[in-house]
């Protein structure tokens, strides 16, 4: 098998993308992104914020000198979606070479880090010697179902909500009883079955990305908040409780609109012998207190004028 072979191609040097808002940006954050200057600001990153919708596509144009078996790695960041992830097709020439491509989840990290395509295992990609387009596609993956219960419970909390009002009106009377459970048939049951519903979607993501986060655990949230209302329903006769009832509605219509939005930021992809080690991604503690002062000290020699 041919090895010796490590080549890093930078994100920002894109060869095609689905639209011209998809664009690179100057970034600072780390003395080990690439290209780095310490006198000034240089595009260095693919701006993940620009390509954060369902079907946004960008294309590289990579080269390897020699038929063979490859590793492929992208060094990320993805802080966008907390405790989750966001997901990409990996085709090359077009074409999506393996099942194991489709859906490729990049997880929430703060930090860069290297993302290497089959991550412990990683898969030997073949590439005939010369030039290949490889192409990132954001897909929503597991949260198109995600989105779809996350619509049909807003659906019926919307409807749970106009029932309530019309009885009590926006602002009710704490000091009088409407009898909901009497009037609104069902009411209690109502309120059970959308908390179920979240409760089982926060398990379900929770479990495909072994962590919780603050994107979970907002749903989380109004899934307890539901069961207190199943549980007590005259307690929505109190301006605060119905008040908070709407703002659930709207906050879970938001994170419709979030989750629908994958972001991911990356600094250069690289393409190793199979087998071979990844380029290194981060600064040690020293090299990274070593660039700090660095940076420090050009600032007195730059001249801004």
């Amino acid at each position: 098998a041919y090895k010796g072979f490590s080549q890093k191609f930078q994100a920002e040097s894109l060869l095609e993308k689905s639209s011209s808002a998809i664009t690179s940006t100057a970034e600072r954050s780390s003395i080990f992104l690439e290209p780095f200057d310490y006198r000034c600001s240089r595009i260095n990153v693919l701006d993940g914020s620009r390509w954060i919708n369902p079907g946004d596509w960008v294309s590289w144009e990579i080269e390897v000198e020699e038929d063979g078996y490859y590793n492929l790695g992208f060094k990320y960041r993805q802080n966008f979606l907390n405790g989750l992830y966001s997901s990409r097709d990996i085709l090359i020439d077009g074409e999506i070479p393996f099942r194991e491509l489709e859906t490729v989840h990049f997880n929430y990290t703060t930090q860069w880090a290297m993302k290497v395509l089959g991550d412990d295992k990683p898969y030997a990609i073949y590439l005939t010697g010369g030039k290949h387009i490889l192409t990132l596609k954001n897909v929503l993956d597991d949260f198109a179902e995600s989105l779809n219960v996350m619509e049909d419970c807003v659906k019926k909390m919307n409807a749970l909500y106009l029932d309530i009002i019309e009885i009590t009106g926006s602002e009710p009377d704490s000091s009088r009883d409407y009898y909901l459970d009497e009037v609104i048939p069902g009411i209690s049951e109502r309120f059970t079955e959308i908390s179920k519903k979240l409760f089982a979607e926060v398990t379900r993501l929770s479990e495909k990305t072994k962590a919780k986060g603050s994107e979970t655990a907002v749903l989380e949230d109004i899934a307890y908040q539901l069961e207190s209302y199943s549980e007590n329903i005259d307690s929505l006769t109190n301006n605060n409780r119905i008040s908070a009832f709407s703002t659930n509605i709207t906050t879970l219509s938001s994170k419709i609109e979030t989750l629908g939005k994958q972001g991911l930021d990356l600094d250069y992809i690289a393409v190793v012998s199979a087998g071979d080690e990844m380029p290194k991604c981060n600064p040690s503690f020293f090299e990274k207190l070593l660039g700090n002062i660095r940076l420090f000290l050009t600032s007195f020699s730059e001249r801004y004028s």
